[in-house]
């Protein structure tokens, strides 16, 4: 299969698959490398248009390339994200426990709607 026909068959699996934009993804193809370029609105169509390129018979490997870019509407604060994060978080039993320490043990620095968790371990036994 060549390249030509590699990079055909991903543009027509991202066309058929109908929670990816088509049109605004770029397809290239090498030695059953695929490589998927462009900007996206969301994480769900960058993780879908990844899983629709491996289907395809003759893929390798896939290189997502893709930007994810949030339209403003869609968009929130830091406040406002790290609120539902600790929320959601001290709403997951297997996180969450009366035995263990609770959301000060979290340290969640944020910024332009970024984050990354970390979290001491507790001497305290948790389930």
């Amino acid at each position: 299969m060549t390249d030509e026909q590699l990079q055909a068959d991903v543009v027509a699996e991202l066309f058929w698959d109908p929670k990816v934009d088509s049109e605004a993804i770029a397809v290239s193809a090498d030695a059953g490398t695929v490589t998927l370029r462009s900007a996206v609105d969301s994480f769900r169509q960058k993780r879908e248009a990844g899983k629709a390129a491996r289907r395809v018979y003759g893929v390798i490997g896939v290189q997502n390339e893709l930007d994810v870019r949030l339209l403003d509407d869609s968009k929130r604060d830091d406040a406002e994200l790290r609120g539902d994060v600790l929320q959601a978080l001290m709403l997951d039993s297997l996180i969450h426990d009366r035995r263990c320490p609770g959301p000060e043990w979290l340290r969640h620095p944020e910024r332009n709607g970024g984050l990354a968790i970390s979290a001491r371990r507790s001497r305290i036994p948790c389930r």
